[in-house]
């Protein structure tokens, strides 16, 4: 038999495994990860249908969905929404009878949590160690009824190759598929869990790690604490463990890479972890790359040290869209020199020849050397922030505001007035000054009649920063924001959460589309209620069908994507209305409902 036909077969038998999982009543769920060895690979987990499910009718969203098909007439609900689900359902029941799985059944073992881990190489196995760990808890009937289905199934196509025998592994009676020319695939129940795997090993270290005589893997790498930054355990996740190729590598890298190695500020991947998840926000997502080494290295520098949030208490609480970052240059020039300084003699000499003057080439021919081009970068700071907002009106106004670090404003002062003669000279605009208490702004008017907007873009400096606005009253109400703290959007009880959340972080991204519904949805429906009304027979419904604006805030809510650089990690978090973890809460919505539509049948 060819080694391709037997991996089919293994992976046939792992496959269907999955389903050889039964759901208990609803109860707290185990952590499964923590039955892991520490020496596992590898782990993806899938928290079930029922969590799926549970998420997806958690949020605003659903809400609006619900009264939406109550309110749409009966012929419509069925045309659009009640007659593709049918469809569905009856092609899910008939091959599922087909092949004589119960759909109950089916529909329980899916709605339970379950992890599919790779262990170390084994012999017995024909390759890696792998195992399904499923939490059945007291649901093991679902459990043999798939597998014994799965036995009929696997001995009517398996022609005579594949066999099952009672079996049992250190006392725990066990079920064994027999790959002819194959591995032998064993599965049973532990512990109220099912286990399925092709190592009767690594089964017997997860009963090691199950009786405290072993460490974990959520214990001995950093998967608990990557898992943790999730707010609620994971739909679904997948977790590389590195550490073990690396402690490999380590002893036949060369005596330098160390150096080089804090120089560039990676001095080892130790793991990757991906994780996903659906709550009553929508659903967040978390990416930890685990590249240890010096935060002040060539690769993390720029943007290693921590965001100002400070930026928030300048902007109003009318912001719908808030951002603020890192970026440190200079530090980046600093990692370079010295990781230069640890390469071989004629490639740093090569290297300090080449690079400075093909720069200089480049900056001469924008009018400036690298002795001023780095005077200048070092008179700014590194922090920036961005924000826009919706201000009121018989239509919102949309303003922005920028912020920027400055060190020295004896630098950073000519320069801006070189800007000004460029765009009165380019564009032939006429730049003005007017008085914010002791700060004077310079602005330009710049009329857009084509939009019905006059612009004002302008700036003023402040002690440290430089604020630009789109617009001179943008300008007054930053600067004068302080007088009114709980205008700010500081003060705002979402954003306290986005502090909180985001502490640390090298860069923040806040859209609180729950505000733009807030400030604009009274002017989609002077915009489109009438329309919707006005073709009510062609499209069913009319605008009292529709939410209101208090439901439509709801819905929306926020998103917030964060990044974390440190010594231990790259970190990229996203919470909040659009997220991975919000898609598959809602596809697993919908396959629990198709499965539970094709249960209630009777044939």
């Amino acid at each position: 038999m060819s080694l391709s036909r037997v991996a089919s077969r293994a992976v046939l038998g792992l496959a269907f495994a999955a389903t050889s999982i039964a759901q208990a009543p609803p109860t707290m769920a185990r952590a499964l990860e923590d039955l892991l060895p520490a020496s596992s690979y590898a782990c993806f987990r899938f928290g079930g249908l029922e969590a799926c499910a549970k998420a997806a009718d958690s949020t605003a969203v659903a809400e609006i969905v619900r009264s939406l098909l109550e309110r749409l007439p009966a012929e419509l609900r069925q045309q659009h929404v009640e007659g593709h689900l049918e469809q569905v359902t009856n092609q899910v029941q008939k091959q599922l009878q087909r092949v004589g799985v119960g759909v109950a059944d089916l529909r329980v073992v899916l709605g339970r949590p379950m992890v599919l881990a790779i262990g170390r190489p084994t012999i017995e196995g024909m390759g890696p160690s792998v195992a399904l760990v499923a939490d059945i808890g007291p649901a093991g009937e679902a459990a043999r009824r798939l597998l014994a289905a799965f036995e009929a199934i696997a001995a009517q196509e398996g022609h005579g190759a594949v066999t099952f025998a009672d079996t049992d592994v250190d006392g725990v009676p066990m079920r064994a598929m027999n790959i002819h020319d194959g591995p032998t695939v064993v599965a049973g129940e532990v512990d109220g869990c099912l286990v399925i795997t092709n190592s009767r090993r690594y089964l017997r270290d997860i009963a090691a790690v199950k009786a405290g005589k072993a460490p974990s893997l959520a214990k001995g790498s950093n998967l608990g604490a990557a898992a943790a930054r999730l707010p609620v355990p994971a739909l679904a996740s997948l977790f590389l463990n590195t550490q073990p190729l690396m402690s490999i590598l380590d002893p036949v890298l060369p005596y330098e890479a160390t150096d080089l190695g804090r120089a560039l500020g990676v001095s080892g991947l130790d793991s990757i972890y991906a994780g996903i998840t659906g709550d009553a926000h929508g659903g967040a997502d978390v990416l930890r790359i685990g590249l240890a080494g010096d935060e002040k290295g060539m690769l993390k520098a720029l943007v290693s040290a921590p965001a100002d949030l400070g930026f928030a208490a300048r902007c109003s609480k009318n912001t719908v869209a808030f951002a603020v970052g890192n970026l440190d240059v200079l530090a980046v020039v600093d990692a370079f020199q010295r990781f230069a300084e640890l390469l071989p003699a004629p490639a740093r000499a090569e290297l300090q020849r080449e690079l400075p003057r093909d720069l200089a080439r480049e900056l001469r021919q924008l009018g400036t050397t690298p002795e001023a081009a780095q005077a200048l970068l070092g008179s700014f700071g590194t922090q920036f922030g961005m924000a826009m907002s919706l201000e009121a009106g018989a239509m919102p106004k949309p303003e922005l505001l920028f912020s920027l670090a400055v060190r020295n404003w004896q630098q950073v002062t000519p320069l801006l007035s070189r800007l000004e003669a460029m765009a009165a000279q380019q564009a032939g605009v006429e730049w003005k000054s007017r008085k914010a208490g002791e700060r004077t702004i310079r602005f330009v008017d710049l009329p857009l009649p084509q939009a019905n907007l006059q612009l004002s873009p302008c700036y003023v400096q402040t002690e440290d920063s430089l604020l630009i606005a789109s617009d001179v009253a943008a300008l007054l109400r930053a600067l004068g924001q302080h007088k009114k703290p709980d205008d700010a959007l500081a003060a705002q009880p979402d954003f306290a959460t986005v502090a909180k959340r985001c502490a640390g972080a090298s860069g923040v991204f806040h859209l609180r589309l729950f505000r733009a519904a807030e400030l604009g949805w009274r002017t989609v429906e002077t915009m489109a209620y009438p329309q919707i009304d006005a073709h009510k027979d062609q499209i069913g419904i009319d605008s009292e069908a529709l939410p209101d604006a208090e439901t439509i805030a709801r819905a929306l809510g926020t998103i917030t994507w964060a990044a974390h650089v440190d010594t231990d990690a790259v970190i990229l978090q996203n919470h909040g209305t659009v997220a991975f973890g919000a898609i598959l809460a809602g596809l697993g919505r919908a396959v629990d409902e198709v499965l539970a539509r094709a249960g209630r049948r009777i044939f």
